[in-house]
């Protein structure tokens, strides 16, 4: 899996990776079977 190339101003590129990671830190990582069962 190659990463995700955002082609957006870099200040909003670290927003939404900062906010992506909080989500992760607090869930944890999403599975394919954790998205049917949510």
């Amino acid at each position: 899996m190659k990463p995700i190339e955002l082609k957006t101003p870099p200040e909003q590129t670290q927003t939404i990776t900062r906010v992506i990671f909080d989500i992760l830190k607090e869930h944890g990582s999403l599975t394919v079977v954790d998205t049917w069962e949510r």
